[in-house]
């Protein structure tokens, strides 16, 4: 992931503290709140989960406050007791990217595991914000290994830890194949030859692993 994008009114700030460690501060977005019961306040909705404007805003709040960045957490399953909290959510890819058109500054980051996605979609989704961003995107890239998460997949056997590790490894050289926004990523279309793309620049991105291995361009 790239370093956050500085916000205007940072560049502002002078002084000793400018040459030392800089601390990051994340807005860590859940559902309807972390604690469980925040949902049955007089005042909560607890259908919020499933608003985008209600996160567009809270990703607002944040960026006016000078954070570095929102996050969402996310499981190929439901996420906790259902009969205690409301637990469905929004995909939080697709939900960041409707976040991205109502910010300019502030990273936006979101889990998810590389056991039950393959490697080239998983990468494709994550490229795909980072474009819509202008290179705001992060991925905090995790393994999964819970039997609710086995019972919604095709897979019949929860893989083992290396075969995880495996697919962490191919999902991530999968992601670093298929380009970032930003000024390293030129226009390749070239009208005169009729080419959408040079064939020369577009090679293939192979990523061996043993559960989830992938090759493609």
């Amino acid at each position: 992931m790239r370093p956050p994008p500085v916000h205007p009114a940072r560049k502002e700030r002078t002084g000793p503290m400018t040459a030392e460690r800089r601390l990051h501060l994340n807005a860590f977005l859940m559902s309807n709140g972390h604690h469980e019961a925040a949902w049955r306040l007089p005042a909560a909705d607890p259908f919020v989960t499933h608003d985008a404007a209600y996160f567009t805003g809270l990703a607002r709040t944040a960026e006016r406050g000078l954070l570095d960045s929102v996050f969402f957490a996310d499981s190929p399953s439901l996420m906790g007791d259902v009969g205690r909290r409301p637990s469905s959510t929004l995909e939080p890819t697709v939900l960041l990217a409707a976040m991205a058109t109502a910010t300019t500054h502030i990273g936006l980051i979101a889990t998810a595991s590389t056991t039950y996605n393959d490697p080239y979609n998983l990468a494709r989704r994550f490229a795909s914000l980072d474009h819509i961003s202008g290179g705001r995107a992060g991925w905090n890239i995790v393994t999964t290994a819970t039997l609710d998460a086995r019972a919604t997949s095709a897979s019949t056997s929860s893989p083992r830890t290396a075969s995880g590790t495996s697919a962490r490894r191919s999902s991530s050289r999968s992601r670093g194949g298929s380009g970032t926004a930003g000024p390293t990523t030129p226009p390749s279309a070239t009208r005169r030859p009729g080419h959408g793309r040079s064939p020369t620049g577009c090679g293939r991105s192979s990523t061996p692993g043993t559960t989830t291995g992938c090759t493609g361009r």
